[in-house]
This record gives structure tokens, sequence and C-alpha cells, in this order.
């Protein structure tokens, strides 16, 4: 299941604007048919990768970075939407 930070464990959200989580690395990322991006973004507080989908219309600062770096291709090249036989 993909998350925004707000609906994250561990992620404080009452006071947007003084929330600050370092990205460490953003892996993975992949279309997806609506046109958001699916990835595994690190942060500098967890050890494990966060499955997250990143929008341009994200509300949230951090949010917004990663979708900024995504598309700046800062992370890599994002994989094209591929339709599966399930859909």
């Amino acid at each position: 299941m993909h998350m925004s930070l707000a609906q994250c464990p561990g992620f404080l959200f009452a006071h947007r604007e003084e929330c600050t989580v370092e990205i460490k690395k953003i892996i993975n990322p992949r279309y997806t048919e609506s046109g958001a991006v699916d990835c595994d973004v690190f942060f500098d507080d967890r050890d494990q990768a966060v499955p997250y989908t990143a929008t341009a219309d994200d509300v949230a600062p951090t949010g917004q970075q990663i979708w900024q770096e995504l598309q700046s291709g800062k992370w890599g090249e994002i994989a094209p939407f591929t339709v599966t036989p399930e859909m």
C-alpha cells in the first residue's frame, strides 16, 4: 500500500511547516495509470524504504519536494506506465 507522508505512521503533521524530513534516496520510480509516480523513499529517520505515491498536486512540502526531484531526474529515469494482463 502506498501512502502520503501524512498517513505514514511516525510522521506528525499537526504543524506541517515545522516538520522536516530528509530524503536520503528514492528508488524504483514508475508512473501509474493516473500520472502519479509510485516509488520507494528512504528517509533519514528510517532504516527501510517507505512506499510512496508522488503527485503533482501534493500539498505537503515533503511531497512537493519528492515530486520535483523525481521530475528533475535527480533519482533517475521514471519507468513508464505498463498495462498488465490483470487490467
